[in-house]
């Protein structure tokens, strides 16, 4: 791995790595095959056949009167067959040992971080909503896996910490040079499915134990990073420490991540210690947050209390992250409050969905500078990978109704800024779970 990689590159990495996986790790007459063919014939002008797409969709009925392009398919509801081989397909990838353009399997703490967070959850969301066995086997066996490579399973050691911690290492840049870090982003989003799966366990059944022993693995590993943590504003408010420069703070997006899978660890262990250090942090992020002329919450990517000028908003691909620990913060009835969520919603609705043609990179401060057309090509490959996140607004519809058809309706009307229907980004196999769930 190089070192000039980033959390954009391994995105970009793990989408290359599914299209490239595609015919590889299954029959070429897969139902995830199909439909990516199906995707690219229409994307090129082609004419597919009524039973072929038919065969590819939830609701085969919708599209059975007049011709179906691009924008039709994209918008269907992808058949729970093909979920399935796209969530599989990532998973088998970032577990392979032999994946190329990955590190060795013992170091992918980055790439399961920004892949298997996403695709474990859709697994998860898929089994609890279809009843089918199969998305929950595909998840139990992909987390016995991953907890078995944990540094403290495997003895591999924190180059810059000089010690194994309980978490998931990967070759990172630090000061110039490549070095194997852990850090709170990774702990929070790789530990953070195996919670989730945990509090989705009836108590009596057979894997309870199993996960009960996982989560208390999982809980000595929030802990691991205490030496960077700060009490603020006489004891009430609680931050992070960036471990590469510690004279500042944590990202917002980096920090959130760590707090949602220690919000999910206190629904199953009801640690009051836990419960603590979730009120410093969402203490400290109250601070640093604003509420915009719309009502609508943001904040600056890396947080400063001690700020007196007005924050530059965090970018929708990371607040996407930010919001991981409201979202978790609601399913456990715990610090966010109903205006909270109102405002969170706004984000989406006035910021960043600027109108039916336009969208904002940033959740705050419009301007020229940040906005975009959804016809225009993308700058970039990584840029493209970031753009599934900006479905994180649907986890707020039910406080802006608006929300759910104005980003259902960019599958339909812009195709081509979600390649292959989003089913190469882990990031939009979530989406794309929520939305076949029809949630909210």
């Amino acid at each position: 791995m190089v070192s000039s990689i980033s959390r954009r590159h391994v995105l970009a990495v793990v989408a290359a790595l599914a299209l490239a996986g595609t015919g590889r790790a299954m029959a070429q007459n897969s139902p995830l095959n199909r439909y990516m063919a199906t995707w690219n014939a229409l994307a090129g002008g082609e004419v597919v056949g009524h039973r072929e797409i038919a065969a590819l969709v939830d609701d085969p009925a919708a599209m059975a009167d007049g011709p179906v392009d691009l924008g039709r398919f994209s918008g269907a509801r992808p058949h729970l067959d093909v979920l399935y081989d796209a969530i599989a397909l990532q998973i088998h990838n970032v577990l392979d040992p032999q994946a190329k353009g990955l590190p060795a399997i013992e170091d992918r703490g980055q790439v399961l971080a920004w892949s298997w967070s996403y695709t474990g959850r859709a697994a998860i969301l898929l089994w609890t909503v279809s009843g089918q066995e199969r998305f929950r086997t595909l998840f139990v066996d992909a987390a016995r896996r991953i907890m078995a490579l944990r540094d403290d399973r495997t003895g591999r050691k924190d180059e810059v910490a000089g010690r194994v911690v309980k978490s998931w290492g990967a070759p990172w840049p630090v000061h110039g040079a490549t070095k194997r870090i852990t850090d709170v982003t990774v702990t929070g989003l790789v530990s953070l499915p195996i919670a989730v799966f945990a509090n989705a366990l009836p108590r009596n059944d057979p894997l309870a134990d199993e996960f009960a022993a996982h989560i208390h693995d999982l809980s000595q590993g929030l802990w691991e990073f205490d030496h960077l943590f700060a009490v603020m504003k006489g004891g009430r408010e609680g931050y992070y420490r960036s471990w590469l420069s510690p004279q500042t703070f944590e990202a917002q997006n980096h920090v959130h991540a760590f707090a949602a899978a220690g919000t999910e660890i206190y629904r199953v262990t009801g640690d009051r210690k836990l419960m603590g250090r979730l009120e410093l942090l969402w203490n400290g992020f109250r601070r640093v947050s604003i509420q915009d002329e719309r009502g609508a919450a943001y904040w600056a990517y890396i947080p400063d209390p001690f700020s007196k000028r007005p924050a530059t908003p965090e970018a929708f691909w990371k607040a996407a992250v930010t919001l991981e620990f409201p979202l978790a913060c609601q399913r456990a009835g715990i610090l966010v409050s109903e205006a909270d969520m109102a405002a969170f919603a706004r984000i989406y609705s006035e910021n960043v969905l600027l109108s039916d043609e336009t969208y904002n990179d940033l959740i705050g401060l419009r301007g020229p500078a940040s906005t975009h057309r959804w016809d225009a090509l993308p700058a970039s490959a990584e840029l493209e990978s970031l753009l599934p996140f900006i479905h994180r607004g649907l986890w707020f519809a039910t406080y802006e109704p608006s929300l759910k058809p104005r980003l259902t309706s960019l599958l339909r009307r812009f195709p081509h800024r979600f390649p292959n229907g989003l089913l190469a980004s882990p990031f939009g196999l979530l989406a794309r779970a929520a939305l076949w769930a029809e949630l909210p």
